[in-house]
């Protein structure tokens, strides 16, 4: 239990937290591009380019998301959830391809 009269919030761990949970999910969804690139090297350059596409685009949401935090600019970051969407639809694409194309 904390002592009476102590601040229990902290200004500074809201906005690392956000920051933290961008950088695993962008992080998770490169490594999802990733294991989808090794699998796809046999179905074609389509399939290849998707998923290096996906992995790029992992990478550069959590580097704006290092900037923002850097920045100080907390505000939500539109762009960014745009990115992550198209990268999940691509990586669940690319697996759906996989499944059909190997069976």
């Amino acid at each position: 239990m904390s002592r009476p009269g102590r601040l229990l919030w902290d200004p500074g761990a809201q906005p690392e937290r956000t920051y933290q949970a961008w950088t695993r999910t962008a992080m998770s969804l490169a490594g999802c591009g990733l294991l989808v690139t090794r699998l796809t090297t046999a179905a074609g350059p389509v399939a290849l380019a998707v998923a290096g596409c996906v992995v790029l685009a992992a990478v550069a949401v959590a580097a704006a998301a290092r900037r923002r935090l850097h920045a100080g600019r907390f505000r939500a970051a539109p762009h960014a959830v745009a990115a992550l969407a198209a990268g999940v639809v691509a990586t669940a694409a690319a697996a759906l391809v996989l499944l059909v194309v190997r069976g």
